[in-house]
């Protein structure tokens, strides 16, 4: 399901009491995790004559929203008076729901296993692993859309959508839940600035928004006792984060396709094929320590590849970007890519099958037939015509495209009997590990890394978040290992400060449908990754997971 990228929960004045008794990750009757009731319960209960609390969400999409929920239902539970106000900027909240799995929503992935959910992330699947476990994961967003009243299904690459096949099912689920909390929702009100509070107020939050609530209020400004940061990707917003102390990390680009104008792949556009894509790295990055930090950053993916009039797309393309992108990053986008067109079939399998064309196939055309299968086993058999059984597993304009680049358009008409050993070895050597020339590959989208501390304290938490600079307008997930769309929400306790930091991280993994393109590192049906990187496991404990 798409929404907001990320969010981030200051709260100012929360006394921290002991944890021993209570382990946070089982759910409450409401379905909301225990530790998002306990989050609530350390906030300090305010007399009968004290104003209520009033936490304010900054940004209408599918994290603020939930968050939203739970912040609401946890204090409902808990019977505290809080106020929970959602602040949109745009007409209409939860815009990127309703467009996301186009049209359905894909809600989340059929990843129930926890390690298999966390493998799915580029970085922190480390960090993740246990919040998967103990906390929210696949099941649990299954089980609460379910419980609100909107029944899922999942098909067969493993994708989640509704049964209705309809994202206005989620829209409405989240929406009626809200108001059925009374979680005011202020649409066209963007917030301006976010301040933290000194003297009498201190802990507190002045949000400055473009218009006043109601007639009746005296200025544009509103105070909170928390807010939570879930606008998206707006750079406005990591000025914000450096202003209240948190460290913003340079932006590195990730996600994104490849362009090149190597010669293979004129006139292949639309072509798609199951292929393992894998980054040619440089001399100087080829040996010693250098090396086995490369391989550690996913260097090789599986997966379907797509030709576009640019260069490649897909799935395996997307994933190599995204695992890849520091690395990348450092080579300044001047990388090869290495392409085996083969990837269930050994090299030496590939061979004996050319070399068995050479007398079953004599008189045809190498460059007209391609007598390697989809099914190895019908390699050497047929039905008595003299043709084989499965079909062919190369598409015929690639794999034309690839005869002659290996044979040369002087021999596009040779026979498979006038075929040379050494030429028979080339061919299998490019089916297995052809060398593609990349033009410079950097996308029109960057990506940021956030480490977070508690606002007023000098304590630094290790925890990263990969945020994106922009947005895409289609999503689609085609990866059948990964998740689609889980947030994770963790409190921060500090040693130095009773005062807390709440996180929300919109962890997504997926993939491209892999059959639509616009103009040059702009895929229409692009899914977005977030992921966390290193950080201190015992330094947090975690709230809530969805999105």
């Amino acid at each position: 399901m798409c929404g907001v990228p990320a969010a981030v929960v200051m709260g100012g004045q929360v006394h921290v009491r002991s944890t021993a008794r209570m382990r946070p990750g089982r759910e409450t009757k409401d379905g909301m995790p225990n530790a998002l009731a306990f989050a609530i319960s350390m906030l300090e209960t305010p007399s009968a004559s004290e104003r209520p609390r009033r936490v304010a969400v900054v940004g209408g999409g599918a994290a603020g929203f939930f968050a939203a929920i739970q912040a609401a239902t946890c204090a409902r539970n808990a019977k505290r008076d809080l106020q929970v106000s959602i602040f949109e900027a745009n007409a209409s909240v939860l815009g990127k729901v309703a467009i996301s799995g186009g049209g359905r929503c894909n809600v989340t992935h059929a990843a129930f296993d926890p390690a298999v959910l966390a493998e799915g992330y580029p970085r922190g699947r480390r960090e993740l692993l246990g919040p998967f476990e103990t906390t929210f994961n696949a099941r649990d967003t299954v089980n609460w859309f379910e419980q609100h009243g909107v029944p899922l299904k999942i098909e067969e690459d493993g994708r989640i959508f509704p049964v209705s096949d309809s994202s206005q099912s989620i829209i409405d689920a989240l929406v009626r839940t809200a108001q059925s909390l009374k979680v005011q929702v202020h649409c066209s009100c963007p917030v301006q600035h976010i301040q933290v509070l000194d003297g009498q107020a201190q802990g507190r939050f002045l949000l400055k928004l473009r218009r006043r609530l109601a007639q009746q209020d005296s200025n544009d400004e509103q105070m909170f006792d928390q807010v939570l940061v879930a606008a998206g990707s707006n750079r406005q917003v990591m000025r914000w984060m450096h202003e209240l102390g948190h460290e913003i990390s340079a932006p590195v680009p990730s996600l994104f396709t490849f362009a090149s104008k190597d010669s293979l792949l004129q006139g292949l556009a639309g072509v798609s094929i199951e292929a393992q894509v894998s980054l040619v790295l440089p001399e100087e990055v080829k040996k010693g320590s250098r090396k086995a930090s490369a391989r550690a950053f996913g260097l090789v993916q599986r997966g379907p590849v797509l030709i576009t009039h640019v260069g490649l797309s897909g799935p395996a393309i997307l994933r190599l970007s995204a695992f890849g992108a520091r690395l990348i990053h450092d080579l300044t986008y001047k990388f090869d890519i290495a392409v085996d067109f083969l990837p269930s079939s050994e090299s030496t399998m590939t061979l004996a099958a050319i070399e068995t064309a050479k007398v079953r196939y004599a008189n045809k055309i190498v460059r007209s037939f391609c007598p390697l299968r989809t099914d190895p086993l019908a390699q050497t058999t047929n039905d008595g015509s003299g043709l084989l059984k499965s079909s062919p597993s190369i598409p015929k304009r690639l794999w034309q495209a690839l005869v002659v680049s290996t044979l040369g358009t002087s021999r596009e008409t040779i026979k498979w009997s006038e075929l040379s050993k050494a030429e028979c070895e080339r061919l299998c050597r490019t089916l297995h590990g052809y060398v593609l020339c990349l033009a410079c590959s950097l996308p029109e989208r960057s990506w940021t890394s956030m480490a977070l501390r508690e606002v007023g304290t000098s304590r630094t938490h290790g925890l990263q978040a990969t945020l994106p600079a922009k947005t895409s307008a289609s999503l689609d997930n085609r990866h059948p290992e990964s998740p689609s769309f889980i947030s994770i929400a963790c409190a921060f306790r500090s040693d130095v400060s009773k005062r807390c930091s709440w996180f929300i991280c919109r962890s997504q993994v997926g993939g491209a449908d892999g059959h639509r393109t616009t103009p040059a590192f702009k895929p229409t049906a692009l899914a977005k990754r977030r992921c966390m990187g290193k950080g201190e496991s015992q330094s947090f404990r975690c709230l809530s997971s969805f999105e």
